[in-house]
């Protein structure tokens, strides 16, 4: 029997099983730990992964043409950005160590600030229209690239699905003033929300949506009562080194933790910070450059769910007293 355990026959399969559980060790590895995924420019704009625990940052496009605007897909395993690879800026997906980059779309209008949905059927882009340039919300489908507008602008930015899937966040400028609606996402029914507030973001709940504020700040709204709480972090001094004289330094680009009890965000140097909403709390994070940080923990994956169902999160379970979304 021992010549028949040592035979060649068997060696390919215990090969197979050793990868397989190598591979598996490598996702226990990194499961339970926060990523943050952002822009970065520096000869060109490169998408980076910061490894929040580790304190490592790597760079996962590394292309000599530009690559901006990451988003995560809901399960963690995807990230779509945005690239100019192909002359026009178009949409691509690659697995979140930067491998198997394919392109999504392929026209002339151009796309912005993509959002995942929450089934990881389609992602949400403000599309701006080569023929006009009117900037309206759309959502493409990941598989074919078809676009369904849903709004019909002419100025809509920063589009950001609800956890349910159900609804669509984005930004309008109306009047000289940027404010923050809601709509339906098969489009149709808006609803506005907040005035002089912009880049709003679902908290992973469903129940606020955090924004940056038109002059300093960060705004947090409540879906429930409407009451809307600022938030002014304490941050470093700029310099302005042309000028020689300070300006003035402020919080941009909010996104939710994975927990939903605290934020990180950018200042105007693009550094990293994380604040707790509780306590106010501050803590800078070390990546430098940053823009469009977006977090992820896969603690907190999302199960992808068909549309128009509710998606299952096990964070849900682990974040005890906070309800599932809507």
């Amino acid at each position: 029997m021992r010549g028949c355990e040592n035979s060649p026959k068997r060696r390919p399969f215990r090969a197979v099983f050793a990868g397989l559980a190598l591979c598996a060790l490598c996702l226990a590895t990194a499961a339970g730990r926060p990523f943050v995924v952002y822009e970065r420019s520096d000869r060109g704009t490169e998408v980076y992964s910061l490894d929040v625990q580790r304190k490592r940052s790597e760079n996962l496009t590394n292309h000599r043409a530009h690559d901006w605007e990451p988003d995560w897909s809901p399960d963690g395993r995807r990230i779509v950005f945005l690239s100019d690879r192909v002359w026009n800026p178009e949409l691509f997906v690659m697995e979140r160590d930067g491998r198997g980059v394919r392109r999504v779309t392929d026209h002339e209008n151009r796309e912005h600030e993509p959002s995942w949905s929450p089934d990881g059927s389609e992602i949400a882009v403000a599309l701006r229209s080569a023929a006009d340039q009117t900037s309206t919300i759309a959502a493409i489908d990941v598989d074919t690239g078809k676009v369904r507008p849903i709004t019909a602008g002419p100025e809509d930015r920063w589009p950001h699905w609800s956890p349910g899937g159900s609804k669509i966040l984005f930004t309008r400028y109306v009047e000289d003033e940027l404010r923050l609606f809601v709509v339906d996402r098969a489009g149709g029914r808006e609803q506005m929300l907040v005035r002089r507030a912009y880049g709003g973001r679902w908290s992973p709940n469903g129940r606020e949506i955090a924004y940056s504020v038109r002059g300093n700040g960060l705004g947090i709204y409540d879906i429930r009562t409407g009451a809307a709480l600022h938030i002014d972090p304490p941050l470093p001094e700029v310099i302005d080194e042309v000028l020689g004289r300070d300006i003035e330094n402020r919080p941009l680009d909010p996104a939710w933790t994975a927990d939903g009890r605290s934020l990180v965000f950018r200042d105007v140097e693009q550094d990293l910070y994380r604040v707790d909403i509780d306590d106010g709390d501050i803590h800078q994070l070390p990546a430098t450059g940053v823009e469009y940080p977006k977090w992820h923990d896969s603690a907190f994956v999302r199960g992808v769910e068909p549309a128009g169902k509710s998606p299952f999160s096990w964070g849900w379970i682990k974040a005890l007293g906070r309800r599932r979304p809507d």
